[in-house]
């Protein structure tokens, strides 16, 4: 993510806001008023505040961003504290497909309620470090109006680029924190079971379907398809309204015996990557704003799908799927669970080939979004008013996606 040239400093964040400039008059007073909490609480007598607007990128839709150090400038002062902000945008342009104020709260949830319970959970069980599902810190003053979170760029961890596909090593560490993640879900269902039927249980998604959400995925959809003969455009516009119903279908309804918290929106953007000598060694989940209580594998689905293409998924897929069922299964057994008693190897299988439709609407629809110039996808901008203008690796990023989906077009039709 680029950042943009000037750094816009506040010399004296004082009571009146006295502020140096005018890019930071973005910023909302609740989170003015954050950021005196923050360096209230930490006792910083003398310090500068210094805030950074990043400029958009075309990977983040739901919010403006921006970078906040508050450095502690006291004699013997050596602290600092870096803040990464999410700013949320007007929802004029979201046309009620997307509930804001609702997905601004469930990340607010998630980090200052589930977040805490997961961690609690890990201690208690003494999980190595090297195993545990981890999460980033996210201060208490955050609301429906900004998320304020730790920095983890200041500890190397960067966002990958949202057109590129994935590596072996980063989808290993993407699988495998997914999986620790749906583990824990599964635990806190076994072990906080009041918790569970209060909190978790009735997580709904904040997307909603109507005309104006059919309106942009047809419109995605005919930019993802542009490049394929008429005769296959056809029928893919014909196969859409089945692939919208269907997706929504998986979001909020129970269509399998096995459902958990999930995370919604797992693809490359929303995970931080960490490398050393050129190679990932750890990567860690951001962005739950869209969490919901539903079948597992469509975080798998769509991370294997916007993060990756045909020829990764045919030469990796049924590893990763192996990595994943691994993984929960080491996790479970350090709170003595049967994976089979929760997510049984039967049911994961069957799942996965029954809602793999999930990840080509998720190809049809998002990815031509996400190839999108960035001054398409500036924080609430409007889909559409604005054209989908994809790259010129577009069309190889799509290559053998529609054999891909014809074969499961068949298999589920002979299936039935």
């Amino acid at each position: 993510m680029q950042v943009e040239e000037l750094t816009y400093n506040v010399e004296k964040f004082n009571g009146q806001n006295k502020i140096t400039n005018k890019p930071e008059d973005n910023l909302y007073s609740c989170v003015k008023n954050a950021i005196k909490k923050i360096i209230e609480d930490v006792e910083f007598t003398k310090y500068k505040v210094k805030i950074r607007a990043l400029e958009p990128d075309g990977g983040n839709y739901l919010a403006n961003l921006y970078e906040i150090d508050i450095l502690d400038e006291a004699p013997n002062g050596k602290n600092k504290i870096n803040l990464f902000v999410k700013q949320t945008v007007c929802a004029d342009n979201l046309y009620g497909f997307i509930d804001i104020e609702d997905a601004y709260l469930k990340e607010v949830f998630f980090y200052t309620d589930v977040s805490v319970i997961l961690d609690k959970l890990q201690n208690e069980a003494n999980i190595p470090s090297n195993e545990r599902f981890r999460n980033v810190k996210c201060w208490p003053e955050s609301g429906v109006e900004a998320i304020i979170m730790e920095n983890l760029a200041k500890q190397g961890f960067k966002t990958p680029c949202r057109k590129e596909i994935t590596d072996l090593k980063f989808a290993q560490l993407s699988i495998q924190q997914i999986a620790r993640f749906h583990s824990l879900s599964f635990v806190i269902q076994k072990k906080m079971p009041e918790y569970f039927e209060k909190k978790i249980r009735n997580l709904k998604s904040v997307l909603h379907l109507n005309d104006k959400y059919i309106e942009i995925c047809t419109k995605s959809t005919k930019a993802a398809i542009s490049h394929y003969d008429e005769d296959i455009r056809k029928e893919i516009m014909n196969d859409l309204p089945g692939l919208i119903d269907t997706f929504f279908k998986y979001l909020n309804e129970a269509v399998t015996s096995a459902n958990c918290l999930c995370h919604g929106d797992y693809r490359l953007n929303n995970i931080l990557g960490k490398e050393e000598d050129g190679e990932t060694t750890e990567v860690l989940a951001i962005d739950y704003q869209l969490i919901f209580y539903g079948p597992p594998v469509t975080d798998i689905i769509y991370f294997m799908y916007t993060s990756g293409h045909t020829q990764f998924r045919e030469n990796h897929e049924r590893d990763l799927k192996d990595l994943y069922r691994d993984t929960m299964k080491d996790s479970l057994k350090h709170y003595d669970i049967d994976i089979e008693d929760v997510f049984p190897t039967k049911v994961f299988e069957k799942d996965y080939e029954f809602m793999r439709d999930f990840g080509f609407f998720c190809s049809f629809v998002f990815i031509p979004i996400f190839f999108s110039e960035s001054i398409v996808l500036e924080p609430g901008s409007d889909l559409l008013k604005q054209d989908i203008c994809v790259d010129k690796s577009f069309p190889e990023r799509m290559a053998g996606l529609y054999d891909e989906y014809k074969r499961f077009k068949n298999q589920k039709y002979n299936k039935n």
